[in-house]
This record gives structure tokens, sequence and C-alpha cells, in this order.
């Protein structure tokens, strides 16, 4: 019984109280805790791949480590606006209307994109029976969007003829 006394003040003074009828018992000296990372989604948004951190268990002195990559906190670094109408030959894929990165904002959060220009985007001649708008990330996997009151406003203007003039005139 001295024992257990002595174990539970040593407890009690370290501030570990072990809960009546636990099935498991404190150390009677200190060990050094792993933290085990055990998927690669979870590994990404703490920097780390899969694996115990630090490597091996020995000793009972503090441990630090640093990530070894950068964490994804948002699994949104940017955001594409797609278009099926659209050819913009300024990038690839060439239906990309324009790409947003949505700063200041959580996941189930409210956003907001005001460019500081219009940007504007040949469509190509033709008659098309239906506008599609895609929104994906940076590496075009698509976005679900559950918001039923989403608001996408599109500026349009009538094409101009371009003329190509050439830089210099020889006969």
């Amino acid at each position: 019984m001295l024992f257990r006394l002595i174990h539970i003040i040593l407890q009690s003074s370290n501030g570990y109280i072990l809960p009546s009828g636990a099935t498991w018992s404190v150390p009677a000296t200190s060990t050094l805790s792993q933290f085990n990372v055990n998927t690669t989604g979870f590994g990404e948004v703490l920097g780390n791949e899969i694996g115990s951190y630090p490597t091996f268990q020995v000793g009972s002195t503090t441990s630090s480590f640093l990530s070894i990559k950068a964490p994804q906190i948002t699994p949104y670094s940017s955001i594409l606006v797609s278009c099926n109408l659209v050819n913009n030959r300024a990038v690839i894929p060439s239906n990309i209307l324009s790409s947003y990165t949505p700063l200041g904002t959580s996941i189930g959060s409210l956003f907001t994109y005001e460019p500081n220009y219009l940007q504007f985007a040949d469509v190509e001649d033709g008659q098309y029976p239906q506008l599609v708008l895609e929104l994906s990330d940076q590496l075009s996997r698509s976005i679900v969007i559950r918001d039923p009151n989403m608001l996408i406003t599109l500026y349009t203007e009538k094409k101009s003829k371009s003329i190509y003039l050439p830089c210099c005139y020889h006969s």
C-alpha cells in the first residue's frame, strides 16, 4: 500500500492522474513519446511524411523537429476558373478563364474575388448550346461547391476585328 501511495503522490506532483479502473499504469521512469503520422493526408497538413517522430524512442530528453516540407493547411492554394467557350492562348489548358488565390478564407467560409482589372479571353466563333463554368484546384481537380447561393458575374464584350500589321514593310 505504501508503494501505491508514493506512486499516487508522484503522479499528482507531476500533474499526471491515473483514472480509477485504468488498465494501464504510469511508467516509473520518464520515456520519450513518439508522434506517429499514419496517413499521407494528415502528413500533408503537418508537412511531414508518413512515419514516427522522432524516429527512435530512446531516452527521456526533450525532442523537437521541423516539418520536412511546407504544410498544406488548406487543400486549395489556387482556384482555376475554366469555361467551355474560352480559347485563351496565353495559358495551358486553353479553357482557363481566370485564377485566384483564396487568401484569408477557411474551409466552409465565404470567399470573394474581385480582380483589379477586367480579364478578357477570346471565344471561338460559333454557336454554343450551353455555357459551362468549372472551378478546380491548382492540380486541376474539380472543386465541389455545395453553396446554393453562389453569384458569378461575367462581363462580355463584342469581339472587335483585329488588324495585324507587320512590324516592317519591305518592297
